[in-house]
């Protein structure tokens, strides 16, 4: 079936390309003679059939003189062809050989197609009845090219998805609506016993109302099936949804990210020629199945990334995207990469996404595996079942993957990927990735263990790029940006300085325009004295030039000081910051902060959505944290060392009960007005401190100065922090933060903080992996009066319920276990110890986080009796029980 649709699809096309110049010349003239000797050819039929009077007949039709006759009067179809042949000098063969090539054609793509045979057929019928009626056919060679797209593009929509039962029914519909036609028009054409003329404009209308119901079916029918997709697909990819596969919506490249984020495609005429390279790789079926655009800083790979998207959009070819993004957390994420591509992959093909409900059926925990088993399970199997049908003949899928590099670890990732390219596994689809040139991506990207080291990803240096390429390229959005306020002699200067990086382009732009209600002399005059030095083709020595603007020499030394210390915050912080959460980090009056962002407009922007503070591009923190020439220089361990007094600090604010919750008996959740009781007893800046200190303690050096403070926080505000970060809803972060911290002082062994830590960590498992931890209060009424008498937190409890203790000395991720359905008949620690497998008298087999003792995805079912003995596999990967 597959090559019989293939030759077919092979044959329309030919078909059309040899009659698309035959058709105006060839019909044309057969019409319009056609018309002119109309009156002789009804005039000889009616010489010739004197007794019959007017009549449409063209069957089988017994006269009194001659008996039976055949389909068509002689007279009438002699006269006009004879008319043709006389008029343009084209033999009648030529015109019944076109039309007759395309009900040929017609009658193949209907026969590929079974549902539609047999109405087609009919369909075809009466054209040759009203072929021989009137010999139009300029009209009826129209509608039969119409029906063979009509059909053909039907039979490639169907044969890309499966047809469901209700898809199947709209075909049948269309099938009998096209029956009801051809009855309708043989039963008006054999209406009368003996053969009858009427004028041709009658015959004209008939064709005409039987073209347009065919057409009116055919368009029926096509949108009944596209809206039936779209449901079905709906409800495939809510199934996906509702299956936690996890995936990031703000990835997509034309996700709506905020102004902040915003992802901007190509200023038009610029990138031209590396667009189109793209373009012709993604349509080539013999290209590389990958192709790796690389470049340093601020070359443009992410605009071109989206150009390519856009483009591959509109042509229907873009089956995903995700756009890695250090700004926003969900895009920086490579755990989220490959059940976000599965998830676009499913929303763009339907059989996939039938293939894909399937294998979450059996693998419901699929999101939170490694990406080696994420990668097999929801793309290799599903596409490999998408290769079966014909679809992919004539499409060639393509997934982009934008600026890795700012995704953390993203090599987890890329290896099994990659390693399903370079294997043919996921044949062809088509990778299209974006980075920077870091060497751990390049040796993935460059290696192929399958093939004798030959890459089936093609590479690409964007910064490699002929200069005089890239500056045509810049002096084209420099003309369009500063149109009103540089001459060419200055567009020319900025292009030359820019050299092959748009980012120093772009972030002249901003420095100078500054506002767009600002007075263009005022920016002329910047732009001026900005190009004025001699200075080098370098993006260093622009920052330089911003930070001179910003942040001058002539200011006092305090208010020096500040500014730096400001500016070392923003890119230092874990999480973009509002003016007012960083002033009052650093003990400063809001207005200085704002006041410093404002002078910093070119390379930082308060966002409009969470009017926090960022950077425009990344090569700015990098340009700070590095050796450079002007201002105070740059001292990570110094400043997170800062951070980390800081937000000891502002953790003595928190407190028994913070946020006033009325009742233990209402569940968070149902708490009115909790939100906003956050807002007002937690607060922007001890949100950040509850969730971060962790990060710059970490990252801080010496640390041993930092040990006073943090035994302090253990023992005094430990167990409160742990209330604070279940009611913001981030109770996991207090695990990461503890075995983070556990880590660091291992190294220093300071035991007396070590046990703090260890200790805590035991409360969190209790309290996090209970049912309770729904009621924050149940953190003291439930599991605090439980706690070991010798716990070095209980000086602190002294107005909270005690309960004396004497058969459970120790606590351990094992208590966490104990809200499981059923009696724990068997349990078992993954080899790397973050993970506890259990077996039960439920007949279930459970996963826990051994950390905070919460359960990992859901029970899984399938024993018929107690599960005695559980393990786990040497590489974490599988559990057998």
């Amino acid at each position: 079936m597959k090559s019989a649709m293939h030759k077919t699809s092979t044959k329309v096309k030919k078909f059309f390309k040899k009659n698309k110049n035959q058709k105006a010349a060839l019909t044309r003239t057969v019409a319009s003679d056609a018309v002119a000797d109309s009156g002789t050819a009804l005039q000889a039929a009616s010489i010739n059939h004197p007794d019959t009077g007017p009549s449409l007949e063209v069957g089988p039709v017994t006269s009194p003189e001659r008996g039976t006759m055949s389909s068509a009067p002689p007279a009438l179809e002699t006269g006009l062809q004879a008319a043709s042949t006389r008029k343009s000098g084209i033999g009648s063969g030529a015109v019944v050989d076109t039309l007759e090539s395309a009900l040929g054609v017609l009658k193949e793509v209907s026969a590929a197609f079974p549902p539609l045979q047999a109405a087609v057929g009919g369909v075809i019928e009466c054209i040759h009845i009203y072929k021989k009626v009137s010999g139009n056919t300029e009209a009826l060679g129209v509608l039969a090219k119409d029906l063979i797209k009509r059909t053909a593009h039907m039979r490639e929509q169907l044969n890309r998805d499966d047809m469901d039962a209700s898809e199947e029914k709209i075909i049948q519909d269309l099938a009998n609506k096209l029956d009801g036609i051809n009855n309708s028009v043989k039963k008006q054409m054999q209406g009368s016993t003996s053969m009858k003329v009427v004028q041709k404009d009658q015959i004209a209308d008939k064709i005409g109302t039987f073209k347009k119901e065919i057409e009116n079916a055919y368009e029926e029918c096509k949108m009944d099936l596209i809206s039936a997709i779209k449901t079905d697909t709906g409800k495939i990819l809510e199934a996906i949804a509702l299956a936690k596969l996890d995936h990031s919506a703000r990835a997509s490249y034309d996700a709506d990210v905020g102004e902040e984020y915003a992802r901007r495609s190509c200023h038009k005429g610029t990138r031209v020629k590396i667009i189109d390279d793209i373009q012709k790789w993604a349509s080539d079926p013999n290209s590389t199945s990958g192709y790796w655009i690389c470049g340093m800083a601020g070359t443009g790979k992410s605009t071109i990334a989206m150009s390519t998207c856009e483009n591959l959009d509109a042509q229907g070819t873009l089956a995903g995207s995700f756009f890695c993004s250090r700004q926003i957390p969900e895009c920086k994420e490579y755990r989220l990469i490959i059940p976000t591509l599965a998830y676009q992959v499913a929303s763009y093909s339907r059989r996939f996404a039938h293939a894909l409900r399937g294998i979450l059926g059996r693998y419901p925990d699929i999101a939170s595996k490694k990406p080696d088993e994420q990668v097999q399970r929801l793309l290799i199997e599903p596409w490999q079942m998408l290769e079966k049908t014909t679809w992919l003949d004539a499409t060639l899928p393509v997934v982009v993957l934008d600026a890795l590099d700012e995704c953390e670890n993203v090599e987890v990732m890329l290896k099994p990927l990659i390693a399903a390219i370079q294997g043919n596994q996921l044949a062809k689809l088509k990778l299209l990735l974006t980075s920077r040139r870091k060497y751990a991506i390049e040796q993935l990207v460059q290696t192929n263990f399958s093939a004798g080291g030959n890459s089936k990803v093609k590479k690409f240096i964007l910064h490699e790029v002929e200069e005089i390429e890239v500056q045509k390229d810049i002096h084209t959005y420099v003309e369009w940006e500063l149109q009103n306020v540089a001459s060419e002699e200055q567009m020319e200067r900025l292009t030359m300085l820019s050299g092959k990086l748009f980012i120093y382009a772009a972030t002249v732009v901003k420095f100078v325009k500054n506002d767009v209600s600002e007075m263009v002399t005022w920016q002329q005059e910047r732009l001026a004295n900005l190009l004025i030095e001699k200075k080098s083709e370098d993006l260093e020595e622009l920052y330089t030039e911003v930070l001179k603007d910003a942040i001058p020499t002539k200011w006092k030394r305090k208010e020096q000081e500040q500014a730096w210390k400001i500016l070392h915050t923003i890119i230092s912080i874990s999480k973009p910051l509002t003016c007012k959460a960083i002033a009052e980090l650093l003990s400063l009056k809001g207005d200085i902060v704002e006041g410093l962002v404002a002078r910093l407009h070119a390379v930082c922007y308060i966002s409009n959505v969470n009017q926090a503070v960022y950077t425009f591009h990344l090569s700015f923190p990098e340009f700070i944290t590095s050796t450079q020439s002007f201002g105070k220089s740059y001292n990570g361990p110094a400043h997170h060392l800062h951070l980390s007094q800081i937000c000891f600090q502002k953790l003595e604010g928190l407190r028994f009960n913070i946020c006033n919750l009325p009742s233990s008996f209402i569940p968070d959740a149902e708490v009115e007005g909790l939100d906003w009781k956050m807002k007002e007893n937690i607060g922007e800046t001890l949100e950040y401190c509850c969730q971060y200190w962790g990060n710059h303690v970490k990252m801080a050096k010496p640390k041993d100065i930092l040990m006073p403070h943090l035994k302090k926080f253990l023992q005094e505000k430990g167990i409160y922090w742990i209330e604070a970060m279940n009611l913001m809803r981030l109770l996991p972060g207090c695990g990461e933060t503890i075995e983070m911290i556990l880590q660091e002082v291992n190294t220093l062994k300071v035991m007396e903080v070590k046990d703090l830590l260890l200790d805590l960590r035991n409360l969190l498992i209790l309290f996090g992996s209970g049912e309770v931890s729904g009621m924050t209060p149940h953190l003291y009424l439930s599991i605090i009066p439980f706690w070991e008498r010798k716990s070095r937190f209980s000086i602190q409890l002294n107005s909270v319920l005690r309960v004396e203790q004497k058969l459970v000395e120790g606590h351990g991720a094992q208590v966490a276990l104990l809200h499981a359905i059923g009696e724990v008949a068997s349990v078992m620690y993954s080899s790397d110890g973050t993970r506890i497998v259990s077996g039960s008298s439920d007949r279930t087999v459970r996963i826990w986080d051994a950390t905070t003792g919460t359960q990992i995805g859901n029970p899984l079912h399938g024993h018929d009796n107690y599960v005695q003995s559980v393990a786990f596999s040497p590489d974490g990967t599988r559990i057998v029980s």
